[in-house]
């Protein structure tokens, strides 16, 4: 939770906007952007921190941080079957998260088929041997408002992997400023 913590604040800085976790999981996101929130000020954060995760248990983790009043709106979807104009709140002003690390031996077939279909707007032409966390990342920041930002936590293979070569210029293209920090 301190990392996520860290990114939202960043993220969000000192003024109230809305947020997106593309898989939302354990919900460490939507709780670090909640309590944020809460902090400048906004007391109805589930209007504000939208969710979406593939996993049905991931219900169960948002039903823990929505227990008394909702603190953030979810939806158990494929995020490659989720427009941004389908999520209220969209465009966000900051997207954060921990994308699936999923090898592209693990995400073929129908899913590879859905993530490529969400990313074909861009133009971004991602290899077939690429991890599923490159299209979150081409996917997302779809849905960011001018000036929005873009707070994830990736593997070192970006630095790295060829199959992450494409995101460089994507990222230049759509962001003035982009950060990376390195944690071993």
């Amino acid at each position: 939770l301190p990392v996520a913590k860290l990114l939202v604040r960043w993220a969000l800085g000192t003024q109230p906007g809305t947020v997106l976790d593309p898989s939302f999981g354990g919900c460490s996101f939507l709780r670090a952007a909640a309590d944020h929130l809460e902090t400048l000020g906004i007391v109805d954060t589930a209007k504000y921190v939208v969710g979406v995760d593939i996993d049905p248990a991931a219900q169960t983790h948002l039903g823990s941080l929505n227990s008394g009043a909702p603190r953030a709106t979810g939806r158990i979807a494929n995020f490659f079957l989720t427009r941004g104009s389908a999520l209220p709140g969209a465009p966000f002003s900051a997207i954060v998260g921990n994308p699936p690390y999923i090898r592209h031996h693990r995400f073929g077939g129908q899913d590879r088929k859905l993530a490529q279909e969400a990313i074909a707007p861009s133009g971004v032409r991602v290899p077939q041997n690429a991890n599923a966390w490159v299209y979150f990342v081409v996917h997302a920041s779809a849905m960011l408002r001018k000036h929005g930002k873009l707070a994830l936590i990736l593997p070192g293979a970006v630095l790295h992997a060829m199959y992450a070569r494409p995101l460089y210029p994507h990222i230049e293209r759509h962001f003035s400023e982009s950060r990376l920090i390195y944690l071993r």
